[in-house]
Formats: C-alpha cells, sequence, structure tokens
C-alpha cells in the first residue's frame, strides 16, 4: 500500500515509454513484459488521473449548475460509434486469440497459465484496452455537460475498473484476459446502443430496460469466468492469486447490487407501485 501511495505523490510520465508499446502492435512480437513494467512504473500516475477525474467531475456539475445544457448530439455520436468500433474489434481479435489457445492448450492454459502467449495483436489490445479505460472516463463528462442524471454506480464504475485492470495488467494474473474480452464485446453493443440513442432514434422503456439488462449478462460472464479460474486454482497451479480472484469477484458482487437497484428504480418502480396499488384496491373492496 506505501508505494502505491509514494507513486501518488510523485509526478512520473514518460510519454516515449507509452508511445513505444502502443505503436508495438504492427511487430512480430508484442513487448508484454516491457507493456507490464510500463503500467507498473506509471500506476501512480493512472491513481492521479482517477483523483484528478473526480475533481474535475465535481467541478463540472458545480460550473453547470446555473448554466444551460449543451447538446453536444454529433460530438457524442462520433464518440459512441468510435468506442463501439473499437471495442468490437478488440473483442474480435482477442476471442480469436483465446479460442485458438483453447484449442490448442486446453481451457486451463487460456484460464490460468500467463505464459501461454496470446497473439502478438492480442497483447497489443490488451495493453491499449487498459489505456482506454481512462479515455472513458469522458462518457461522465457527456452525462453532466448535457445535464443527464450521474449515479454513482457510472462514477464508481469507471473508477474501479480503469485502477483494477491497471492494477491486474501488471500482474502475471490470466485474469485480464477474461476480463477484458467480455468487457470489450459487451461495450462495443452498449456503445452501439448509445450512437443510437444520440441519433435521437425512439425506443420503447421494454426496448431501454432490454438493452440496459445486458449488463445483467456480462456480470454473469464475469462470474462464470471467475468460478472456472476458483476451480482451476484448487486442482492446479494457478497464476492468479487467491485475493486477486476474490476482490474481482467482489467487486463484481459489488456492480451487480447497485446496478440491481439502478435497474430497479429506473425501470420496474411504475410496475411495483401499479402492482402495489392494485393490491391495495382489491383489499379495501
Amino acid at each position: 500500500m506505501m508505494p502505491i501511495i509514494e507513486q501518488s505523490l510523485q509526478w512520473h510520465f514518460d510519454v516515449a515509454q507509452f508511445w513505444a508499446v502502443a505503436t508495438n502492435g504492427k511487430h512480430k512480437s508484442f513487448p508484454r513484459f516491457q507493456a507490464k513494467y510500463v503500467i507498473k512504473k506509471h500506476f501512480g500516475l493512472f491513481v492521479q488521473i482517477t483523483i484528478a477525474y473526480l475533481l474535475l467531475v465535481l467541478a463540472t456539475l458545480l460550473l453547470m449548475r446555473n448554466r444551460k445544457r449543451f447538446k453536444l448530439q454529433y460530438p457524442l455520436m462520433v464518440w459512441n460509434f468510435a468506442l463501439s468500433i473499437f471495442s468490437f474489434y478488440g473483442s474480435y481479435v482477442m476471442l480469436s486469440a483465446m479460442v485458438k489457445t483453447i484449442r490448442a492448450l486446453g481451457l486451463y492454459a487460456c484460464a490460468c497459465n500467463e505464459f501461454s502467449k496470446m497473439s502478438p495483436a492480442a497483447e497489443h489490445w490488451l495493453f491499449l484496452t487498459v489505456l482506454l479505460k481512462a479515455l472513458e472516463f469522458g462518457n461522465t463528462f457527456f452525462l453532466v455537460l448535457r445535464k443527464k442524471p450521474l449515479s454513482f454506480l457510472h462514477v464508481y464504475h469507471h473508477v474501479l475498473a480503469f485502477l483494477f485492470l491497471a492494477h491486474v495488467y501488471q500482474t502475471t494474473s490470466s485474469l485480464i484476459r477474461c476480463i477484458v474480452i467480455v468487457n470489450l464485446l459487451f461495450n462495443g453493443f452498449m456503445y452501439a446502443y448509445y450512437f443510437i440513442r444520440s441519433m435521437k432514434i425512439k425506443l420503447s422503456i421494454k426496448a431501454k430496460a432490454l438493452a440496459t439488462s445486458v449488463y445483467f449478462v456480462q456480470l454473469s460472464l464475469y462470474s462464470i469466468c471467475f468460478v472456472t479460474i476458483y476451480l482451476a486454482n484448487r486442482r492446479y497451479s494457478c497464476d492468479t492469486p487467491k485475493l486477486l480472484l476474490y476482490t474481482a469477484s467482489g467487486i463484481c458482487f459489488s456492480y451487480f447490487v447497485l446496478f440491481m437497484f439502478f435497474f430497479a428504480k429506473k425501470y420496474l418502480r411504475d410496475d411495483v407501485l401499479f402492482l402495489y396499488r392494485k393490491l391495495k384496491t382489491m383489499k379495501l373492496d
């Protein structure tokens, strides 16, 4: 804990290191250990970015309190479309590599053997996805500047995803593969949905609820990954420490609880109130 605090208090940003790794995707081999080293050396920067994000969100909320909202329709369309394409393509590259690994070495090698290397392209996209999480903070500012409701779940999810992925990436755990593949795949669908919404296409409440409920499927797939790694951990010498696995499971559970309350409040409250009033009327009769 102390090294993290010390790193957080020191400014360190080596642009050359990040650029060298980020632009290495077309080479025959990806410098995966160098990439891990870069993230490890800059983890304090990730913490600083998170703190800056939270402060900027608070400042923007205060700034917009007495101002008219921005429309930002076209920038939002471009933003969602770009992130959707990035996510879909990244999930395709990584999922293809994972399928090849499973066919060649089995499920255990893919889930619990970090040294069963994926293709250079997949390793490259894994690194880019960790960095992309910082860019996704922009989602919050689109909400705030347009004066849309900002939930605790939204901020909590972005902060934890950003820091946890950066932490797991620098370890030898294969856990990040499963997390990133599932995350990219569902982000592709969700950003495509947000793109449709940003085009002002009207959707029914049921359609919105169905699209939002996809997040439950994402969390379920995370859980399946965690259980698979846990079972492999009991039989083999897995490269994912139990504490890391329990932490990931705890984060996933917290997402589930918060999202369940969010979903119920947004889409089920009116139905529950209607049912309650109907039952109350029946009792009075």
